[in-house]
């Protein structure tokens, strides 16, 4: 990571947090001595201080549960492979791990299609429009969906716009996507929106895109991971989808728990989306400050440009709401859209 060294009290909490499990032993067991419960959560970040709603989530359970619960943060879970948010999920399912931090839009590559509604092409396009989403009754509808993956859905919460960057070609209109190859996460979703506009998606080890003609990212991640250091051009008035994220336990840690610490994971896990939500939108406006004065520049898709986008990827609606779920989420998403304005990045004259 490359701009984020200063935030260095999410280091301090990491350490605490490993001295904590030092002394009382990682476990998904109650413990029936009156020491806390220590559970093991791994992140496919490779920096904690690249992702504060971990350290938030720890810190409102250990309040919440009065210090009988806490939870000792594991970073960079396989993050040398594409498919580390699968590696992730498994993890927590098989036990390695009791609980996993992990973007929604995997899920559809494990056989839970519930988040395709949140991640459809196009259509969430503001942290405010994400944020409302997930406030809706199907949420925790989609949320429940994951223990067809063998997991416990803890949280959903809302994660920054995903935009498309320009590594070696511009991409700003249809036309610009036919026969390129474009870095994404792993997901159905967005393998399905690049394939219906004429370019080849594949999977990509995080902290390097350069042999890529183009990603799917945000610009906090583009000014972390240093990469508009080789790539020039984002689009600035295009969101493809935001990166929501999931907390998913265990089922067996979760099930040992009592009532009471089952619920004090689920509260915490409702607190933080308000917090991540200002947290998304503040690291936003921080890093497209930071690339207009450096290198990047935002372009600007014109009407007919998008408008040829979202047809070209019609075909992807059709396949995804045969499901009754994401058919009645994408239905109160559009509705809500007309009262959000979506989220443009642009530098600002200078």
């Amino acid at each position: 990571m490359h701009a984020m060294r200063g935030r260095t009290w999410l280091g301090i909490l990491a350490v605490a947090l490993a001295a904590a499990t030092l002394a009382t032993g990682c476990t998904g067991a109650v413990d029936k001595t009156g020491e806390p419960v220590v559970l093991r959560m791994a992140s496919t970040q490779s920096d904690l201080s690249s992702v504060p709603p971990v350290a938030y989530f720890v810190q409102r359970v250990e309040k919440l549960s009065g210090g009988s619960l806490r939870i000792h943060a594991l970073d960079a879970w396989g993050t040398q492979s594409p498919d580390h948010e699968q590696q992730l999920v498994h993890a927590v399912s098989s036990g390695s791990v009791d609980l996993g931090w992990s973007g929604a839009g995997v899920f559809d590559t494990l056989g839970v299609d519930s988040f395709q509604a949140l991640v459809a092409p196009f259509l969430v396009d503001s942290v405010q429009l994400e944020t409302r989403a997930l406030q809706t009754p199907f949420a925790p509808q989609a949320l429940a969906a994951v223990r067809h993956a063998g997991v416990v859905g803890i949280a959903l919460l809302p994660g920054r716009m995903r935009r498309p960057l320009g590594v070696r070609r511009p991409l700003v209109s249809a036309g610009d996507y036919r026969g390129a190859r474009i870095a994404i996460r792993p997901a159905a979703v967005a393998a399905l929106t690049f394939r219906a506009l004429g370019a080849r998606p594949a999977g990509y080890i995080p902290g390097d895109i350069s042999a890529f003609d183009g990603a799917e990212i945000d610009p906090y991640t583009v000014m972390a991971e240093g990469f508009d250091s080789y790539a020039h051009e984002m689009t600035g008035n295009v969101v493809l989808w935001p990166k929501a994220w999931t907390i998913v336990m265990n089922r067996g840690t979760f099930d040992r728990l009592t009532p009471e610490e089952q619920q004090t994971l689920l509260a915490a896990g409702r607190e933080a989306i308000d917090s991540e939500a200002a947290r998304v939108a503040g690291d936003t406006r921080v890093a497209v400050s930071t690339l207009c004065a450096g290198r990047l520049s935002f372009r600007t898709a014109s009407a007919s440009d998008r408008a040829a986008m979202r047809t070209a990827v019609r075909s992807v609606y059709t396949r995804i709401e045969r499901n009754r779920l994401t058919s009645r989420w994408i239905s109160a998403i559009e509705r809500l859209k007309a009262t959000a304005p979506p989220d443009v990045a642009r530098c600002r004259p200078k």
